[in-house]
């Protein structure tokens, strides 16, 4: 089967990087494409890359259960991204759209992305982590006292689960790109 491959030009000591595209081992024309829908088109290959790496995180998970807290956080802000905008990106996705067809996956995302806002990455849940301060004294000997109460990974669902909300939001996000590479095309063909 015939394919494309690309070849990364980054000479020694520079910071410029170039690119080369061959078609069976033939040089192949190479046109840079940039405006919106290149800006669009970048969005949704940074996007499908961060999918990619929450189906590794899930399967970390699955295989090293002694890291499943650490994991779990990595795989809320990885997900998250998917659906923050920001400098770089330009995009994000709206979750109504992509789980319009999979109520009970909006559901699931809905939980994910609220563990992200109040637990991980802004610590406004109560429920996920607390601490008391108390003053122990005897006779003239004292200290202060904190005991802290961290749940590490906040969840109540499967595996399965989460590998459903990660292939929905792949399916979405796919035919997204495919819409975006074709208009692309008709662009530049």
């Amino acid at each position: 089967m015939s394919e494309f491959k690309y070849e990364i030009i980054a000479p020694e000591g520079s910071t410029e990087i170039d690119y080369r595209a061959y078609f069976d081992g033939k040089a192949c024309d190479l046109s840079e494409v940039s405006g919106h829908i290149a800006k669009r088109r970048a969005s949704l290959q940074l996007i499908l890359a961060d999918i990619r790496e929450c189906h590794e995180i899930l399967n970390s998970m699955k295989n090293y259960e002694y890291l499943s807290s650490h994991l779990y956080k990595a795989f809320v802000i990885t997900y998250g991204k998917c659906f923050a905008s920001g400098a770089v990106r330009g995009l994000s996705l709206d979750s109504k759209r992509v789980y319009k067809f999979a109520p009970d996956l909006l559901k699931l995302h809905d939980h994910v992305y609220r563990m992200r806002n109040t637990y991980i990455a802004h610590a406004d849940n109560s429920a996920c982590e607390q601490a008391e301060v108390y003053f122990v004294k005897y006779e003239s000997i004292s200290e202060v006292f904190v005991p802290t109460s961290k749940y590490s990974a906040p969840w109540s669902h499967r595996f399965e689960e989460l590998f459903s909300l990660i292939n929905e939001l792949y399916a979405h996000v796919a035919e997204q790109t495919r819409k975006v590479d074709s208009k692309i095309t008709e662009q530049f063909a």
